[in-house]
């Protein structure tokens, strides 16, 4: 397998892994009632801006974004805001 299939089967997979993780959060919205809510709008070839090319990857780029997120939050609230 050369490197541009790898590639390009693991922005399949990735962008399958997307929709169906994407498909899961708006049945779970719809069941519950939600009038509104957001999915994960980025493509395979979005992340890859970002050095995300695998399923892996995403699941620590997303953690590793969470951990900054959280740090902010906890910053902003040591100042009582």
């Amino acid at each position: 397998m050369n490197n541009t299939t790898t590639t390009a089967a693991a922005a399949a997979e990735l962008n399958a892994y997307i929709a169906a993780e994407n498909a899961a959060i708006e049945a779970r919205c719809i069941a519950e009632g939600a009038k509104f809510w957001a999915t994960f709008a980025f493509t395979a070839e979005e992340l890859a801006n970002y050095g995300v090319y695998t399923v892996e990857q995403l699941k620590e780029w997303r953690a590793e974004n969470n951990r900054l997120a959280d740090a902010k939050e906890d910053r902003k609230n040591s100042y009582g805001w």
